[in-house]
């Protein structure tokens, strides 16, 4: 084998390898792009929770005590 085989031997690798390494990075990247709207779509169901947990928290703090029904109901 020849120098300039050896050389072109090695880009042809190389280049195998970058184009494995790209294809790796786009996989990964997918990933987090679909971990990050699953983020955002857990946020947003975390901010409608709080919010009626709130709201049924002042509920709760607005009824009287006449209002409850008696335990033996």
């Amino acid at each position: 084998m020849t120098n300039s085989d050896e050389i072109t031997e090695k880009l042809v690798n190389l280049e195998s390898l970058i184009a494995h390494v790209q294809y790796e990075l786009e996989q990964l990247n997918a990933v987090v792009i679909e971990q990050n709207q699953k983020i955002d779509r857990l946020s947003s169901a975390q901010e409608k929770f709080e919010h009626r947990l709130e709201s049924l928290s002042e509920d709760l703090d607005q009824r009287s005590p006449e209002d409850e029904r008696p335990p033996h109901y």
